[in-house]
């Protein structure tokens, strides 16, 4: 960065200078990974209700424009559009995950992308660089102020979020450095989220990345009508950083801009819940399975973990559970789930009032392992050991380093199948071939009207 220009002047840069020939090909590859998840995130809680109450809304306003709502085919101004499509891409909270700046971009910058492309008549090499640049912004963004006590009371998605998303619109705008700067200064006066609907099992959460995506999207079009914003949003006296308390790694906010991408850390959860319970979750599954376990003779579990995992609102929560927030937010649910139901997805979720689920959450602890959460703080590895105590008194115990995010072709794998499901076979592999071969897409248009239910 330039000792004379602002973190978000240089920020600016980068978004109107980046080009596809300067993306290395696994950042090209990673992010068609990333729009694969986010689609199928996006078809697969389409039916929960706060997925149909944000398409109800959309309806209620009865508006009109050039962008397209997933599945429904519906039409509004992209600001409209991309906020019912960000609902549903969060909806299950499956979304992907950028561990150091705890968000998820994916349900955010790939639905304002869309949206705004549409409008703009994009091509896929530009909706491409709009969604690497987009991750690029709002993870940096992420990472300046991150720390534990951020995360126990902000929301990190759609804190972090109106900048994502702010700057994958720019982009695709076409705002020139000047204009951009205002669009993002513009945006990080709506940056904002708190984390205690996870303590009160409430719905806002679904809409926050929504609001985020929106959000942005309207700050990059009153950048384009020229309006005067902050270019001292971030490290002014009175902007982001006071704010939200810088950490250290803002002193690397603008380093290696379009040299290192911070979308090749993206990981996808194996489980549709919240990121800080994939480990224990997973572990529980694959205990039950290879173990044989018999979930009729489990007297007890102790679940150690690392701090983040027990102090985060609503993860060590024994119930009982009346809504799917709290169950999919609580260890003790996820990990009786997966030992009652021998199951990894969202079915489990769905039968959150189960009582033999809850009688086995209820009689579940966290506990912090030191040695767990060293490696946590150290390297961001998400370890856990579950011990499960039988009815006989005798102990089951084993252990997982970290995360087994699923494979890029397992999420186009689930996204092919998703769009089978839910649209038909012929689209699906037309979707598919048009994902994995955007570069060559003359108009973002192509993409979109596969989106829709014919």
């Amino acid at each position: 960065m330039s000792e004379n220009m602002s973190v978000t002047e240089t920020l600016a840069k980068f978004i109107t200078s980046q080009k596809f020939e300067g993306l290395p090909k696994p950042v090209v590859d990673k992010a068609k990974a990333c729009i694969f998840h986010a689609l199928a995130c996006s078809l697969n809680g389409h039916h929960l209700p706060w997925s149909q109450a944000a398409i109800s809304y959309l309806k209620d306003l009865n508006v009109k424009g050039d962008a397209t709502t997933i599945l429904d085919g519906l039409k509004a101004p992209p600001p409209d559009a991309a906020f019912v499509n960000s609902v549903l891409g969060c909806s299950t909270v499956g979304e992907d995950q950028h561990l150091p700046s705890a968000s998820h971009p994916g349900s955010m910058v790939i639905p304002a992308a869309l949206a705004v492309g549409e409008q703009a008549n994009c091509t896929g090499k530009e909706f491409l660089v709009a969604v690497v640049i987009g991750y690029e912004v709002l993870t940096r963004i992420g990472m300046s102020v991150m720390s534990l006590e951020f995360n126990n009371k902000y929301r990190p998605s759609s804190v972090f979020g109106p900048y994502g998303t702010c700057a994958a619109a720019t982009r695709l705008f076409g705002l020139n450095e000047q204009l951009a700067a205002n669009a993002l200064g513009m945006a990080g006066s709506m940056s904002m989220g708190f984390q205690e609907c996870f303590n009160e099992g409430t719905d806002e959460f679904y809409f926050q990345n929504g609001f985020a995506t929106s959000s942005g999207i309207r700050a990059a079009m009153l950048g384009k009508k020229g309006i005067n914003a902050s270019k001292r949003i971030v490290e002014g006296p009175a902007g982001f950083w006071a704010a939200y308390q810088r950490q250290p790694a803002a002193d690397n906010i603008t380093t290696g801009l379009g040299q290192s991408f911070e979308i090749l850390k993206i990981y996808y959860k194996p489980v549709p819940s919240c990121a800080l319970v994939q480990t224990a979750v997973a572990l529980a599954h694959r205990m039950t399975r290879d173990q044989a376990i018999n979930p009729d003779n489990v007297s007890s579990i102790e679940i150690r973990t690392f701090q983040a995992a027990k102090t985060y609102p609503g993860l060590d929560n024994t119930g009982p559970f009346k809504t799917m927030t709290t169950a999919k937010l609580s260890l003790q649910y996820g990990v009786a789930a997966a030992v009652a139901s021998k199951e990894l997805n969202q079915s489990i979720y769905d039968r959150f009032e189960d009582p033999f689920v809850n009688r086995i959450a209820a009689s579940s602890v966290v506990k912090v392992d030191d040695e767990i959460e060293k490696q946590f703080s150290q390297t961001f590895q998400q370890g856990c050991r579950i011990n499960i105590t039988m009815k006989d008194k005798s102990v089951i115990s084993d252990t997982q380093k970290d995360v087994v995010p699923l494979t890029d072709p397992q999420v186009q794998d689930n996204f092919k199948n998703l769009v089978h499901r839910f649209i038909g076979k012929k689209q699906a592999e037309e979707l598919v071939e048009k994902i994995n071969n955007l570069e060559k897409v003359e108009n973002i248009r192509e993409l979109t009207r596969l989106l829709v239910k014919k």
